[in-house]
């Protein structure tokens, strides 16, 4: 008898004890409850139960080297593993615990070890007759006695493992038990059902993943080796001397914070709510480390910010600092970034002080890379938020591996205020469940928890005084009632310019076109004076390819750094962009012009005014109101109108200039008057759904399009969608860096080589793709060439529809829309 293969080189035995090995490695690190954790195992063994048929072994090996019998087109639809697979792990779950309740994560996890989630009302619907009879025939063909050997092999005695027991529950289940579960779950609400369902998704897909990339058990990092002393190192090796000014300030909010954490390390959600500028990064990566020597059950730290472009600064600064501790490189397996342009690259540290590190190839690397396999990893909100509040497969898969960490939300105000309910019940179930401590850092703490109901402890002591010290800039409203066209406001900046020629000005506008109109209309004005090579001009928005607009960043925090030095050959500096700039970006500027925005995001702007409150001189921030054509304000199609008018009725009622001593009592009044005010309909929808395992309804913004075109009354809710996704197109800019141009060849070389391995190839040009990502500018659909054979745009050949200028970046119209912003 032929032994039973799982894969073409691999029989099932080795594979589902690799799999089963795994999830136990996996559930070591969970509290798991003994039910769940029967569930998960029984999962582990049976989830291929379906490759037992002589349909599948007949398939698999016409994949093996020295081939088989090629299938026909009945027997191909008889190689489907997953259902049947998934109606047994029902089955004997069912009869294990007596419950159908914990059989449906188990079934469902199987079902869709290969696909993503819907509702479970599609996912639990009655099978018509072609696949109840499929299922009988590929019952027919398993080999029952060799499946449980492999069974017993692995220490799972299940004696009723036959065809006939399977048609019997068949019958017993599929029709009247499949209703009785669906009125289960609409009757009994509860966020616990989503969270065993994904928890037993995560370590199935996991561990089955796992095992067929590393060909058995997964790689694991080792001891911690991250002193909790790191940032203390290095912070007395980078700023010698006695702290003054400023720098002592950061000194207290620093060692405040250190000691209050240790205080308190048994608290699930903590916060460092200080001002922009006061060395926030460096405060709450020690907290961390410091908290770890305290609950040394807290194994890693993933530090989450909302934008990617400021992901490489940080990690940068979190790099200097461990290769300061350990004197010598960094490995993986102490830090690693995530996100979606990262290089998909893991070399742990093979522990000497020479630059020696273990290789990982691609396919493991984006595999550890997935599950924060490091003890400090600098990640987006995105991958966190979509690694709980998903059903893909591919990012629920991450879910298990946020346990027993210190989760870091770094300008947590970037979530958008509608999910703040949502994001509370969300984060204070997994805090207690998966044994999770959530800090959350910011100059402007939004209401997702409230402090004076002790539901978040601050790690500052008095953050009141802190914000009263700070004396770097005035907010001038004064030109706040005034509503300016772009061409308007334009004239009174280069008068402003004219009239201040040695100070630096950032401007920051709500849209690109804007932007791109200002930034025209002041290199005119330059010119025209004569004041050019006097000035450097700059111009940031997302119309800009990523390698260039982060080149200009560079540039930039250069010359804010050298401004005033006498031996550097400096000109002044002028920026022109949208609000890219706000979020952890570090530049330091004197003059700062917002248009009007939400209280949170001119805080921001005016964290980049005066930053390092330079002695003698005193930082201006001043308020436009932007209108369109048709006399409506910009801010308000991008925002939404009750955040707009909430933040002008505040800073109205404060006079022309607020001093910076003023904002966290300016950030109290904000908030109370938003109290009240939030939606909570889509955070309340997306929960509703959570309960009742209503995926679609929760995540599928596809489905939601449909059901708002058949259905006018619908009324469910939008599905969480954390940045809003418009259908755009990827146009390839390669006509002004030799870089692109190579990648590109390397691209259209491996996309040709039909002789590459189909696998091969594919991680190839998804490696190829990732570098090519920094020459890429996502443009809305609607201002494309149509032209549906391409999937990826290149400038060089549609130069008439698509002109890129080297200053503002790609040309596709002018259109004022809030989904433009950046």
């Amino acid at each position: 008898m032929q032994e039973l293969l799982s894969h073409p080189d691999k029989s099932l035995l080795r594979h589902l004890r690799g799999v089963l090995h795994n999830c136990r490695t996996f559930m070591a690190d969970l509290a798991v409850e003994d039910d769940l954790r029967r569930i998960i195992e029984w999962c582990a063994v049976l989830h291929d139960l379906g490759k037992a048929s002589a349909y599948f072994q007949k398939y698999i090996r016409s994949r093996t080297p020295d081939g088989g019998p090629v299938l026909g087109e009945k027997e191909r639809k008889l190689t489907n593993h997953a259902r049947i697979s998934a109606w047994w792990t029902f089955l004997v779950v069912q009869r294990e615990l007596e419950s159908e309740r914990w059989a449906l994560p188990a079934c469902l996890a199987v079902l869709k070890h290969h696909g993503n989630f819907a509702d479970v009302d599609t996912m639990l619907k009655d099978a018509g007759d072609e696949d109840m009879n499929d299922m009988r025939l590929i019952s027919e063909a398993v080999d029952y006695d060799a499946f449980k050997a492999i069974l017993s092999e692995l220490g799972f005695n299940i004696e009723y493992l036959n065809h006939e027991f399977f048609l019997g529950g068949l019958d017993r289940f599929y029709g009247r038990g499949i209703r009785r579960l669906r009125k289960y779950f609409n009757k009994h609400p509860d966020l616990a059902h989503f969270f065993d369902l994904n928890l037993v998704f995560s370590v199935l897909l996991s561990a089955d993943k796992g095992e067929v990339i590393f060909d058995g058990g997964v790689y694991r990092r080792g001891a911690s080796e991250v002193s909790s002393a790191a940032v203390d190192s290095y912070k007395s090796q980078k700023f010698p001397g006695k702290p003054a000014g400023l720098n002592l300030l950061r000194e207290q909010v620093y060692t405040s914070a250190a000691v209050n954490i240790e205080k308190h390390a048994d608290r699930h959600f903590l916060s460092i709510n200080v001002p922009t500028g006061i060395g926030k990064t460096y405060t709450v990566l020690n907290a961390a480390l410091k908290l770890r020597v305290r609950r040394p059950d807290l194994k890693k730290i993933i530090y989450c910010l909302p934008f990617t472009s400021v992901i490489d600064q940080n990690a940068r600064v979190f790099q200097d600092i461990l290769e300061a501790d350990s004197d010598g490189p960094v490995g993986s397996d102490a830090l690693m970034v995530y996100h979606h342009l990262s290089e998909r690259s893991y070399k742990p540290h093979d522990g000497k002080k020479e630059d020696k590190t273990i290789e990982i190839d691609d396919n493991r690397a984006e595999y550890l890379l997935h599950a924060f396999e490091s003890e400090i990893s600098v990640t987006t909100f995105y991958q966190l938020l979509y690694g709980i509040l998903s059903g893909r497969n591919r990012e629920v898969r991450k879910l298990h591996s946020f346990a027993n960490s210190i989760i870091i939300l770094d300008e947590v105000q970037s979530i958008p205020i509608k999910y703040w309910p949502l994001v509370k019940s969300i984060f204070t179930y997994m805090a207690e469940r998966f044994n999770i401590t959530f800090i959350l850092v910011t100059a402007t703490m939004p209401l997702i928890f409230d402090e004076s109901q002790d539901e978040i402890l601050e790690l500052v002591d008095d953050k009141e005084a802190v914000f009263r010290a700070m004396d770097r800039i005035d907010l001038d409203c004064s030109l706040l009632p005034e509503k300016m066209s772009t061409e308007e406001f334009g004239e009174l900046l280069v008068n402003d310019l004219d009239d201040n020629p040695a100070r630096s000005f950032l401007v920051i506008v709500n849209t690109r076109q804007c932007a791109r109109e200002l930034y025209e209309f002041v290199r005119e004005h330059l010119e025209l004076s004569d004041a050019a090579n006097d000035n450097e001009l700059f111009f940031l928005s997302t119309n800009v390819y990523p390698k260039e607009r982060l080149e200009r960043i560079r540039r930039i925090k250069q010359s804010c750094a050298t401004a005033g030095d006498s031996n550097a050959e400096n000109k002044r500096s002028i920026v022109i962009s949208t609000q890219l700039v706000e979020a952890g970006v570090d530049i330091d500027l004197d003059i700062v012009y917002r248009d009007i925005a939400p209280l949170d995001s001119i805080f921001q702007a005016c964290g980049r005014c005066n930053r390092n409150m330079r002695d003698g001189f005193r930082g201006s921030v001043k308020l436009v109101t932007l209108v369109n054509t048709a006399g409506k304000r910009i801010a308000s199609r991008l925002y939404g109108g009750v955040l707009i008018d909430k933040s002008v009725k505040v800073l109205q009622n404060q006079g022309d200039v607020i001093p910076e001593a003023e904002f966290f009592r300016l950030s109290q009044e904000y908030l109370a008057a938003l109290d009240g005010r939030i939606n909570q309909y889509d955070s309340s929808s997306i929960l509703k759904a959570l309960e009742r395992l209503q995926y679609d309804h929760a995540f599928n913004i596809t489905y939601y399009k449909e059901m708002k075109r058949s259905k006018p009354n619908y009324d469910g809710g939008k599905p969480f969608e954390l940045i809003e996704e418009l259908e755009t197109a990827p146009v390839y800019i390669m006509s002004f860096d030799e870089e692109a141009r190579r990648l590109y060849d390397e691209f259209q070389a491996l996309i040709e080589d039909k002789d590459m391995d189909k696998y091969e190839r594919m991680r190839a040009v998804k490696n190829i793709y990732r570098a090519m990502s920094q020459f890429i500018v996502n443009v809305p659909a609607h201002h494309m060439p149509k032209d549906e054979s391409r999937r990826l745009f290149i400038v060089d050949e549609y130069i008439q529809d698509l002109p890129y200028d080297t200053e503002t970046g790609i040309q596709y119209g002018a259109q004022e829309s809030g989904h433009a912003s950046i």
